[in-house]
């Protein structure tokens, strides 16, 4: 599935996209994604103007739907340390399925 199936909304099509083992997408052109242990994307950092990252992390439920996204410090898909801001409501959260 392309970066778009899996709801990154930009890409370069003249940027080489770059894969994990697992055949996920971690570098789009413009974002970089990190997946979890399920193979759910985790984490996504962008860089809106050059010397600005923006991370954003996405949390997921038992069954696997995601629930919510935030602002995250870190690089990583642990969201207990990671959080920077409260995490929006499932509402907010687009709807990814794999």
């Amino acid at each position: 599935m392309g970066a778009e199936g899996r709801g990154l909304k930009s890409f370069r099509p003249n940027h080489r996209r770059v894969y994990d083992a697992a055949v996920n997408v971690t570098y789009d052109g413009v974002n970089s994604c990190l997946y979890d242990g399920k193979g759910r994307i985790c984490a996504v950092a962008s860089t809106p103007v050059p010397g600005m990252t923006a991370m954003t992390g996405y949390l997921y439920d038992a069954d696997g739907t995601c629930v919510a996204k935030g602002a995250i410090t870190t690089w990583s898909c642990d969201s207990a340390s990671t959080v920077s801001r409260p995490l929006t409501t499932a509402s907010s959260v687009p709807r990814v399925s794999r």
